[in-house]
């Protein structure tokens, strides 16, 4: 009887089972250390796909930590050759680090990453709005145009891109010519 308590304790509660013990040391606040369990079982065993999710989770959504969720998304993508499961988790850590890279004036590393993200969720509108406040910054007004037309045409009511609309400046339209000549 006690052989079956023991064996039963050390099922529930020993450390071979590590995304059980990832768990419980992110419960614990103790964000690195659960996000190395996470990677180094799916590194283990890729086709572990709990273990990726943990891991993209952890520092793709709840910690935001755009380094290590890069880390993570560059080694899945090298173990397994997709990143189907998590393109969203890419995009949005790409838009975050290009919004941050164009606060820094860093257009071109921002561009750079927009256009990823835009790889990896093509209908996500937030990041058309990002590559629109890019091409703003490079006085690109009538391609920023564009870019905001189609977030607004797969997202109607994002909200950014009437904002940012609404800043941009207005152009002319084209002056008719029938045929007459020119003043």
């Amino acid at each position: 009887m006690r052989r079956t308590a023991a064996l039963f304790l050390c099922l529930t509660a020993c450390p071979d089972r590590p995304l059980e013990e990832g768990q419980r040391l992110e419960a614990a606040g103790r964000f690195d250390e659960a996000g190395e369990v996470y990677l180094t079982t799916a590194k283990d065993d890729p086709a572990n796909l709990a273990a990726w999710d943990a891991a993209v989770d952890l520092w793709c959504r709840r910690q935001i930590n755009v380094g290590q969720c890069m880390i993570v998304l560059d080694v899945e993508l090298q173990l397994l050759g997709t990143l189907d499961r998590h393109q969203d988790a890419l995009a949005e850590v790409l838009e975050l680090r290009a919004r941050a890279r164009l606060e820094q004036g860093m257009t071109d590393a921002a561009w750079s990453d927009l256009v990823r993200a835009e790889k990896a969720a093509p209908k996500k509108a937030s990041v058309l709005v990002a590559m629109a406040r890019v091409k703003v910054a490079l006085g690109q007004s009538a391609e920023a145009e564009a870019l905001l037309d189609r977030a607004k045409r797969l997202d109607p009511k994002q909200a950014e891109a009437d904002e940012l609309l609404k800043s941009l400046p207005k152009t002319p339209p084209p002056e008719e010519n029938f045929g007459g000549p020119s003043p």
